[in-house]
């Protein structure tokens, strides 16, 4: 069969297909290169302009900067050689000031030690503080209630002195509840008495009342007998001229009350029959 009967042409050669496209391919690397070699000009060319201008910005500041210096300079050297004594005799006084800041910064390894010991007394003290009440409470050691009791005793003792005066005066009610308190008192006070006081020399009368009423002070037997009142001792009774038991029984201390607490107690023997 003859080749003119198909209607297909046949297929070009191989070199010649091979020789176009290798023809495009070293074009379009050709202009590549070419592209690349000219941002590479330009990029270098505008990089070294922008340091020629930029040095040249420099140097052009700096020359005004000295221009415009330069009276300045010249007007601080001159403020210099005018305040030279000032700052000299600032600087030899100011001397022993710098000397002490020195030798404090040469101590601040001591300081470290120091502060460390004081953090460490403080701690201590604390702990002990509350160690040491802790332990008074536990062995009922406390003073508060020795503190309250003779609170109680000086307020007492200011009730017994008389109504307070204000302002240079003495208030009718205060002088009232004065005499109601004394006459409270001095009641207690003899029926106190009469239990403890035989049956003979009880007190029978019935308690007379002194009258304040001029006077602004109580009587000197009733607070010496306050005083001379011992709870822990037997009540004598002494009589008056008349016969009779007076208002205000004086009491003989033989003894000086014990001390508080535990010491107070009476330790009780017992005798062997032995």
């Amino acid at each position: 069969m003859s080749a003119s009967r198909f209607p297909i042409a046949p297929p070009p050669q191989l070199a010649n297909v091979t020789s176009s496209a290798f023809s495009y391919y070293g074009t379009a690397k050709g202009a590549g290169r070419l592209l690349l070699g000219l941002s590479a000009g330009v990029f270098s060319t505008t990089l070294q302009a922008a340091r020629y201008v930029g040095s040249a910005l420099v140097w052009l500041f700096s020359v005004v900067a000295l221009a415009a210096a330069w009276p300045l300079v010249q007007l601080f050297s001159l403020l210099r050689f005018l305040l030279s004594p000032v700052t000299y005799t600032l600087s030899y006084v100011a001397a022993p000031l710098v000397a002490f800041v020195s030798f404090l910064g040469r101590l601040r390894p001591l300081y470290t030690y120091l502060g460390s010991a004081a953090f460490i007394g403080i701690v201590t003290g604390l702990v002990l503080k509350f160690a040491s009440r802790y332990v008074f409470v536990i062995l009922s050691l406390d003073e508060s209630a020795e503190a309250k009791a003779d609170g109680e005793l000086e307020s007492d003792a200011d009730a017994d002195d008389g109504p307070e005066a204000v302002g240079g005066k003495i208030s009718p009610i205060s002088k009232q509840s004065w005499q109601k308190q004394q006459l409270a008192r001095q009641l207690s006070d003899k029926a106190l008495a009469s239990l403890f006081l035989p049956k003979s020399a009880a007190v029978t009368t019935p308690p007379a009342i002194v009258k304040t009423e001029d006077s602004t002070t109580p009587r000197d037997d009733v607070w010496q007998w306050l005083e001379e009142y011992n709870p822990n001792q037997p009540i004598v009774a002494v009589e008056g001229d008349g016969g009779g038991s007076d208002a205000s029984a004086s009491l003989l201390r033989t003894q000086s009350p014990g001390p508080r607490g535990l010491l107070s107690l009476t330790i009780m023997e017992e005798s062997s029959s032995e």
